[in-house]
């Protein structure tokens, strides 16, 4: 053990670098807290005139919150990256890449680049107590990675609330036709001449034609979404589906109206609830007939020989910087409200574990179904899982309509859909009004009012920019929207990990760590501290590299979006690269800003202090502050600029090395 202690004693950016102030120095820096900290007070006194209720007190940050203890901390961050890209794209692309083969390079992924970002983007948003915008003053020049976050965020609500609206119809339409399910038979008034049902005896016309569509296809396609034959083709707006929008959206304000305390409080129920339906699912689906041969293609099925083929390593590594949200700020809104001193290795970790392990599940429970369905179609398993986006409205509801009571298992399985969508959107919702709120302080209005108006005000939004989706041509741009607002999502995590550990420097990102988790000379946190910089610190120093990799792969490899066989006009696809390059354009558009009008001085003098924290930056409070060697907080940062010398850090003088300095005066 002694051995060990010496090898971790010898690790780089161990040690913590203290300062020697003198008495004076340290009462100065007291009383300057304490000063700053009662201007902080009276400031929210004032401006906000919020007064917290009593459960708010007890909180760390009484004016922000905080989680009200670790159970919801952990929930709410799981029922996050738990979602349908778990339960239909993860089985998808198992039976597209080999089987359990598949397994291999998304593990890989998971530790190599999901794992380390999640860590950095919680630990980031922990310390600072900052939204997806106000993290980002650590280096000011790209605060408009973050507004691209916000934008990525906005849109993939817009059609996640779409998709919230298909599965409330679901979930409701699983009542209406007991003791059976509507979309079961071909003699239905929005049924084709080329449905084909083998269990419609008296609709027997479509087994001539060898183009035969299923009744379950035909009641997606034909009685809920009315499709046209084209996105330019459009028509009147489908009442029913409005409706479940509608109810879909009353849902998720009644989850944020409280803010992260209602969210906590939701957290038990809506990331519990899947866990527990899924496993009835599976339990249920592996009893059926020919779940076996569906297992089997997905556990039993290993072909190695696809990992030889890049397009699988970039498919790993996209889903799980997808289905993870990275880079859309929702991490690191939630880890705001974590308490200062939480381990933010624990709770990636828990998140990571978490989402593999659900994935595998899902897998199962989506195979146990589709082999049952395969077994009454006399078809191939593969045969089946051909398209991802039809298999939670299409492939599942005809295996579920198979089952004996099948409106109970319709019931159940559509439920653990709604309550995943509402788990992701709400979060989303909170993401948006969580940085309104930190960038928005200016505002003469009771905080507590602007949380539950700002969250009603956006939801508004999101329902009415959700209502011209519901045409007929609306699920093309559903389709559209989702495709495009993740297709360069990988160069949002790829300028993020630049920026953090790059520009703001691997140095302080390990030490405001530290700060946060604490550690000691003793034998257990030596290897507790292996482990951090084992799992978290050292592959995110080559996450940079995979992710520039795969964001190569995903452009040498691009596809245009389509549905079925459609394929969308080029001014669709115009639009599409419109909705892509938003973020991107955020970013560019804000540095300009930034250097233009924020800063003073020469052009050079200007880019180097952007590149520098804000005064800002750092924890929230004044005592945490303190203890992590910062400044307290300026009054107002615009006297600091004009007032400060230029590029004057805003940490204790001592922190600094003379190397890092820059001096401006030779500039």
């Amino acid at each position: 053990m002694n051995s060990l202690k010496t090898v971790w004693t010898k690790l780089p950016f161990l040690k913590r670098q203290h300062s020697s102030y003198s008495v004076e120095t340290m009462n100065n820096v007291n009383a300057s807290s304490q000063m700053h900290k009662t201007e902080e007070k009276e400031s929210d006194t004032k401006e906000s005139k919020e007064v917290p209720d009593e459960k708010d007190a007890q909180d760390e940050n009484p004016v922000r919150g905080n989680w009200s203890n670790k159970t919801e901390l952990i929930l709410a961050h799981v029922g996050y990256v738990i979602s349908t890209e778990n339960l239909l794209r993860f089985p998808y692309l198992c039976s597209k890449n080999g089987g359990v083969a598949f397994l291999v390079p998304y593990l890989i992924a998971l530790f190599l680049v999901g794992l380390p970002i999640v860590f950095m983007e919680i630990a980031m948003g922990q310390f600072a107590s900052r939204g997806c915008i106000g993290v980002w003053e650590c280096v000011p020049l790209f605060k408009g990675l973050g507004i691209g976050m916000l934008i990525t965020t906005a849109i993939m609500t817009i059609y996640q609330g779409l998709y919230l609206s298909y599965s409330l119809f679901y979930l409701v339409a699983s009542f209406t036709d007991l003791p059976g399910l509507p979309w079961v038979g071909c003699g239905h008034d929005w049924n084709t001449g080329l449905c084909f049902d083998e269990r419609d005896l008296n609709f027997p016309a479509a087994q001539l034609s060898n183009e035969t569509t299923s009744a379950s296809g035909e009641y997606f396609d034909h009685f809920v979404l009315a499709i046209s034959p084209g996105i330019e083709t459009s028509g009147d707006r489908r009442w029913r589906l409005a409706a479940c929008l509608l109810t879909g959206w009353i849902i998720v304000y009644l989850c944020v109206i409280r803010g992260v305390k209602s969210i906590g409080k939701v957290a038990y129920i809506t990331t519990t609830l899947p866990y527990l339906l899924l496993v009835i699912l599976l339990i249920r689906g592996c009893i059926l007939d020919g779940a076996r041969s569906g297992l089997e293609y997905y556990l039993g099925k290993a072909d190695f020989n696809t990992l030889r083929d890049l397009r699988v390593w970039k498919d790993a590594t996209r889903h799980i910087i997808y289905s993870l949200n990275l880079a859309t700020g929702g991490l690191f809104t939630l880890a705001s409200f974590n308490k200062f001193h939480n381990n933010a290795f624990h709770v990636s970790l828990i998140i990571t574990l978490s989402h593999a392990l659900t994935s595998v599940i899902c897998g199962c429970v989506i195979f146990s179904l589709v082999g049952n369905l395969a077994y009454e179609l006399d078809v191939r398993v593969e045969d089946i899982v051909a398209d991802w986006q039809k298999l939670a409205f299409v492939v599942i509801p005809d295996a579920l309509s198979r089952l004996p009571k099948s409106p109970f298992w319709a019931i159940l399985f559509f439920l653990t859909i709604v309550t995943m969508n509402v788990d992701t959107l709400f979060v989303n919702v909170e993401t948006i009004i969580t940085s309104g709120l930190d960038e928005l302080r200016w505002i003469k209005i009771k905080r507590c009012v602007l949380k539950w108006t700002l969250p009603l005000i956006f939801c508004c939004i999101a329902l009415l920019m959700g209502i011209p989706h519901l045409s007929p041509a609306g699920y093309y741009w559903v389709i559209l929207m989702e495709s495009s607002s993740v297709a360069l999502i990988g160069w949002n995590v790829l300028i993020g990990c630049i920026v953090i550990l790059y520009i703001y420097g691997v140095r302080w990102f390990v030490s405001d760590v530290k700060h946060m988790i604490g550690y000691d000379d003793s034998n257990r946190a030596a290897c507790y501290w292996m482990a951090v910089y084992a799992f978290g610190f050292i592959p995110l120093l080559f996450a940079p590299i995979i992710i520039t990799v795969a964001v190569i792969l995903c452009c040498a490899y691009y596809n245009e979006p389509t549905v079925g066989i459609y394929k969308y006009p080029d001014w669709a696809l115009s639009i599409g690269w419109l909705i892509t390059l938003a973020p991107l354009a955020a970013l560019l558009v804000y540095a300009i800003y930034h250097l233009g009008i924020r800063q003073r001085g020469r052009l050079v003098k200007r880019y180097i202090r952007s590149l520098q924290p804000s005064p800002e930056w750092g924890p929230a409070l004044a005592e945490l502050r303190y203890e992590s060697g910062y400044r307290p907080k300026p009054p107002d940062q615009e006297e600091v600029l004009d007032e400060g010398r230029p590029g004057e850090s805003y940490l204790y003088p001592e922190m600094f090395d003379q190397e890092t300095q820059c001096d401006f005066e030779e500039l």
